[in-house]
């Protein structure tokens, strides 16, 4: 009797032990409320469909195609970055090598008794939270000149040695679907007027066609860091003139004289997000705010040895140099003990 309860059990044992080696993998986890109030909410997703599913749901509550527009951030949303090596793909998220780069003209030119300073204030965690802090709050010029060299390098990396591809293979279907059904799309990103071209080869490459936006067929430059071409409102960070992203869409609404009822809006930063729901809802209250915090890639693996050999590769062995931080040289460190300890 014993024998036989025994085999009973290793029988179920190996039975659950090959269900779970066959069992399909786990999907995507279902959305997740970030925060929401009366005109707003914003939610954690790993599926672009979603986005979908907001506009399905704004019709049904009764919003117009006319009231709605939808907005994507770029990298990490719509289009994701890699490279050939060895003949496989090894994917550079664009928030990863930003932050290698920023990092390391940091470790490379920081005076080291400042080094020291931010180290023990743990800025360099390697997570977003800690890169956003770090980069926003040490607003002095040696700090700001390497947020410019930062964009500037990035943006040549993505001019030059890597290519895009959709984050999801779904992801251009999607933009296609909301235009056919009369939806205004458009796209909103920190990668700046310089990169307009480049943006919208990248976008066609992939069957992204932004130019369909039904809301201006108009180009707009504000100056020479902020403008929308073809569906894309694009801002450059990192310098005296920029402004958040809030702020320069409320600016475009403005010039072209439109004001949704309706903003969905996708992006793989959650501050971003806030920041645009801050913006429109302080001139606009009445608007309905759709924030889709889109974290696809989280998670995505990142070679830092291999960013660091294309860095070298594209910009010399020395690319981190410049005689601008010779300049900055005499900072003094109480500089940056009191914007650390204001942050």
């Amino acid at each position: 009797m014993l024998k036989k309860r025994f085999l009973i059990l290793t029988s179920l044992a190996i039975l659950a032990s090959n269900l779970a080696i066959t069992s399909p993998p786990r999907k995507n986890p279902p959305q997740e409320i970030v925060s929401q109030g009366k005109q707003f909410k914003i939610s954690k997703t790993y599926q672009i469909n979603d986005v979908q599913k907001k506009v399905n749901e704004a019709l049904k509550a009764g919003f117009t195609k006319k009231d709605i527009v939808v907005i994507f951030d770029i990298d990490e949303t719509l289009l994701k970055f890699y490279v050939e090596n060895n003949g496989a793909r090894k994917y550079m998220a664009g928030r990863d090598l930003y932050w290698c780069i920023f990092t390391s003209l940091i470790n490379k030119n920081v005076p080291p008794s400042v080094l020291d300073i931010i180290k023990k204030q743990d800025l360099m965690g390697d997570n977003n939270t800690k890169r956003a802090r770090l980069d926003v709050v040490l607003n002095t010029p040696f700090i700001n000149h390497a947020r410019q060299k930062t964009h500037a390098t990035l943006t040549g990396m993505q001019k030059n040695c890597l290519k895009a591809e959709t984050v999801e293979n779904n992801t251009a279907k999607l933009v296609k679907q909301l235009q056919n059904k009369g939806i205004k799309v458009m796209a909103l990103t920190s990668r700046g007027v310089p990169m307009r071209d480049s943006t919208e080869r990248q976008l066609n490459s992939v069957g992204i066609n932004l130019k369909r936006n039904f809301l201006t067929n108009k180009e707009y430059t504000f100056d020479e860091i902020h403008g929308f071409h073809n569906g894309v409102l694009a801002l450059t960070p990192s310098t005296e003139k920029s402004i958040d992203k809030g702020r320069l869409l409320n600016q475009f609404f403005e010039e072209i004289k439109y004001t949704p009822k309706k903003v969905i809006f996708a992006d793989d930063f959650l501050m971003f997000i806030e920041s645009v729901k801050n913006s429109l809802q302080e001139k606009h209250p009445n608007i309905h705010f759709e924030g889709l915090w889109y974290c696809k890639v989280d998670g995505m693996e990142f070679d830092k040895e291999l960013a660091n050999k294309l860095l070298c590769k594209h910009f010399g062995e020395n690319w981190w140099e410049t005689k601008d931080f010779k300049t900055q040289e005499s900072i003094v460190k109480a500089d940056y003990v009191s914007n650390i300890k204001n942050a």
